[in-house]
């Protein structure tokens, strides 16, 4: 069968389907991004159309992507983000979500330029079976992160905690603090370790424990270690130090005394290390989620509908999305008072 370019395909794909213009966020070149014009299709059947309330950024995973440094990369222009909330404004044939639904659509799957992977949009085409129903009761910046808070529940399904686990959250960026929230709502003690005083103080402001992980009010937090360690730094150079805080494991314990280590973090390409010897004495269970499932967002759902979980928090700004290029500007600078950001499409 003859191979033809993406160009081709989406041209074929809009002479099928009319095309409607809106807005989108554009990486132009390294570390640069403006808001332009695009064109995507009218939903095919199965598919919904959606119009953009909020987006949000994943900051570890978009700014590889602005820096040209994502395994999946393929050159300027793209559309970045994964993470976009609205409402069904339309649908293709077949589809039964009514109109006016309000959904965490993720991304587009087509749009005039490429996607990468295409969220940060002021309408997606979204297959029916990706559009995840929000309930109304849900604030809108805590359910624009049910992306990044269904990759941290992967962890805790692969590892999870019961009342009286302790756990040590090492990385306190929104996929640490996620996972920190989500073990706290299931009973675990969560103790909470970085560097940057402003994530400190966050994860102390929404109930947590948590410390300088280089200060001795860290080791009096955790005198014994913890059973499970997550580490969402994405710095492979912290996983030796992350490995520390598990508990040691004495020869005679039981069969289920073995310590877990949780490689939350967004690594990219690099590779990693870590000590064998230590690895050895504490029995070392690696966890490494990959992504996550769909029961991964409702168990989030579940969490933020009883009130047990709250991400609006995390969500430090709500910006214009002609203000962009400022706020990638801001993580990329590393910003402490940011956490992630979101933007406004309704105005």
């Amino acid at each position: 069968m003859p191979r033809i370019s993406l160009a081709r395909a989406l041209r074929l794909l809009f002479n099928i389907f009319p095309l409607m213009k809106t807005r989108a966020l554009a990486v132009t070149a390294i570390n640069t991004v403006t808001c332009a014009s695009v064109e995507i299709p009218q939903p095919a059947p199965g598919q919904l159309l959606v119009e953009t309330e909020l987006s949000a950024i994943s900051p570890g995973t978009e700014l590889r992507c602005l820096a040209g440094l994502e395994n999946q990369s393929a050159g300027f222009p793209f559309i970045p983000g994964y993470s976009c909330l609205g409402r069904v404004v339309a649908s293709g044939p077949g589809c039964t979500t009514p109109i006016g639904t309000r959904v965490f659509a993720g991304a587009t799957a087509q749009a005039s330029i490429r996607c990468q992977w295409g969220g940060h949009v002021a309408h997606a085409v979204v297959d029916e079976a990706k559009a995840t129903p929000i309930p109304e009761a849900i604030p809108a910046r805590s359910a624009v992160l049910l992306k990044l808070a269904a990759i941290s529940h992967r962890g805790f399904a692969l590892a999870p905690s019961v009342p009286g686990t302790t756990v040590a959250v090492v990385g306190l960026g929104p996929i640490g603090m996620l996972s920190a929230l989500i073990h706290r709502a299931h009973g675990a003690r969560v103790v909470g370790l970085d560097l940057i005083p402003a994530r400190i103080q966050l994860a102390q402001s929404l109930g947590l424990e948590a410390a300088r992980s280089d200060a001795p009010e860290a080791r009096t937090l955790l005198p014994q270690g913890a059973e499970i360690v997550v580490d969402s730094s994405g710095v492979p150079a912290v996983l030796p130090s992350a490995l520390g805080w598990l508990g040691e494991v004495a020869w005679n314990q039981p069969d289920n005394a073995s310590r877990t280590l949780v490689l939350q973090g967004s690594y990219g390409p690099r590779d990693i290390q870590l000590p064998y010897v230590e690895c050895f004495f504490k029995e070392i269970r690696l966890v490494v989620p990959r992504d996550e499932l769909a029961s991964d967002r409702q168990g989030v759902l579940s969490l933020m509908a009883s009130g047990k979980l709250d991400a609006a928090p995390l969500c430090s700004r709500t910006e214009r999305p002609e203000n962009a290029q400022a706020v990638y500007q801001a993580l990329i600078g590393r910003d402490p008072s940011l956490q992630t950001a979101a933007f406004d499409w309704r105005s």
